[in-house]
């Protein structure tokens, strides 16, 4: 008998999850519905997945959403604002929690005022490796503040700080531009195997040895000309 209730609880959850996805697929259609900025987005299909790590996260063709966390019941806010997220993610694709995320989030309310700017100060995104988020030292505190434009000496001091090698901030940011290394050697003229040999240098030689051409390819990369 037991083995009998065993066989119909397997066959009932993959129906339940299927009925879980379905009404959260209607649910982002109606928040697609609902603000302006979401009309352009085409609705992703949901798939719930095994992972106590995200409560949702976009992954290729699908808005993947956490088995755990529909457990735990949160309200329907929750829920929306946990789509609302991911809705702007795929609106800025890459970009991490950048200025854009950080300004729609916060226009949508997705989440509290505080825990969006430790997000767009402290991560690794669009912003951060632009150079556009600096912080100066008042009073023995940090307070940060946003440049308008794209800074060398922005990344620089963001990549000291968070121990990260200067060749692989710049790769990222090739990759946020959508710029192949052959594009971007062509607007240097240079070698491929130049752009490749920097991106790769983990122990960042380059900055000691030239960092004129550190500073050449972060100015490559975040002009607007092709």
């Amino acid at each position: 008998m037991l083995d009998a209730y065993a066989t119909v609880f397997r066959l009932f959850v993959p129906i339940v999850e299927e009925m879980r996805e379905r009404e959260l697929f209607e649910l982002e259609k109606k928040l697609i519905a609902r603000y302006k900025s979401f009309r352009s987005l085409k609705p992703k299909p949901i798939r719930i997945v095994d992972n106590v790590d995200f409560a949702a996260r976009v992954k290729g063709r699908y808005i993947e959403v956490s088995k755990q966390f529909l457990d735990t019941n949160p309200p329907l806010k929750e829920v929306e604002n946990t789509l609302k997220h991911e809705l702007i993610h795929c609106l800025y694709p890459n970009y991490g929690h950048s200025i854009e995320f950080y300004n729609l989030a916060k226009r949508l309310k997705v989440a509290d005022h505080y825990t969006l700017k430790q997000m767009l100060f402290n991560e690794v995104n669009k912003s951060t490796l632009e150079g556009r988020i600096g912080y100066r030292i008042v009073g023995g505190e940090e307070h940060y503040y946003i440049r308008k434009k794209p800074s060398w000496k922005g990344l620089k001091d963001f990549c000291e700080d968070r121990c990260i090698p200067f060749g692989e901030a710049l790769k990222t940011l090739r990759e946020i531009y959508g710029l192949t290394r052959k594009e971007l050697a062509s607007k240097l003229k240079a070698k491929v195997s130049t752009i490749k040999r920097i991106e790769e240098d983990k122990l960042n030689e380059t900055l000691y040895e030239n960092e004129k051409i550190l500073r050449k390819i972060f100015w490559a990369i975040v002009s607007k000309k092709r």
